[in-house]
């Protein structure tokens, strides 16, 4: 009996190992998050207030339903203490190195993805249409790149090009070198948890600022919305660029 007892032994042992790691691989297959298979296009009828991603492609975003508190330096637990109207014109510090002011008609909104510093919604004045959106935040992969990434985010109308739908400047302000874009045509908008919709924003306009330091660190002010809303805030816009300062001279 001790003889057949030791085979039956390690042969039981040998089944068990094998259902061990058998559970073990269905484990790992079913822990697999499912890529988009497609992107899906959709028109703009209503103001869709799902989950948009921003600025700088360079860097990949995180829809925010994903994000933790703990990721975010308790951002979530401080959404409710954020001013839901304007007081004035404010300043703000921008990625630790700068402060600008920011017209007192914008308002501020917890921003939509841990990568977002700062985030403002600016009013429309046409009913029915979705607010403007102010971001900014620090990023990296370039300025020419993140332009471009800009661009593609853009669909031009037929037998315009895009050299006739850009306009790119440069200036010189707080001894920084600041390249200023405008962009108009439709905005593709990327939305949804995984953003694999596209929401198409007909007559949009977008101004853009990116702001280069000698050390190589960027940063980045993206103001999107309706042509009409954007325009109307264009001055304003450029008022708070104008307004950059380093930390230390303020």
């Amino acid at each position: 009996m001790r003889q057949i007892a030791c085979p039956l032994l390690g042969i039981t042992g040998a089944i068990l190992l094998s259902t061990g790691l058998s559970c073990q691989d269905s484990r790992e297959t079913n822990s697999l998050v499912p890529e988009p298979q497609e992107t899906v296009i959709v028109s703009a009828e209503k103001p869709d207030d799902s989950v948009r991603g921003d600025a700088s492609e360079a860097v990949r975003e995180i829809p925010r339903e994903s994000v933790s508190p703990e990721s975010t330096g308790g951002t979530e637990n401080n959404q409710a203490e954020m001013p839901t109207q304007s007081s004035g014109d404010r300043k703000i510090a921008l990625g630790g190195r700068f402060g600008v002011t920011v017209p007192g008609h914008w308002v501020a909104r917890p921003p939509a993805v841990s990568l977002i510093e700062h985030e403002f919604a600016v009013p429309t004045s046409e009913e029915g249409k979705p607010d403007g959106r102010v971001t900014l935040m620090a990023a990296r992969g370039g300025v020419n790149a993140n332009i471009e990434r800009w661009v593609k985010q853009f669909r031009f109308p037929n037998g315009r090009n895009e050299s006739g739908a850009i306009i790119r400047e440069q200036r010189d302000i707080a001894g920084q070198k600041v390249h200023l874009v405008d962009i108009s045509g439709t905005y593709l908008e990327s939305s949804g948890p995984m953003m694999e919709r596209i929401i198409e924003r007909e007559d949009y306009r977008m101004l853009g600022a990116v702001i280069e330091c000698q050390d190589g660190f960027l940063y980045f002010v993206k103001f999107y919305g309706p042509q009409k809303t954007v325009s109307e805030n264009k001055v304003a816009f450029m008022k708070m660029i104008e307004s950059l300062r380093t930390l230390d001279s303020q």
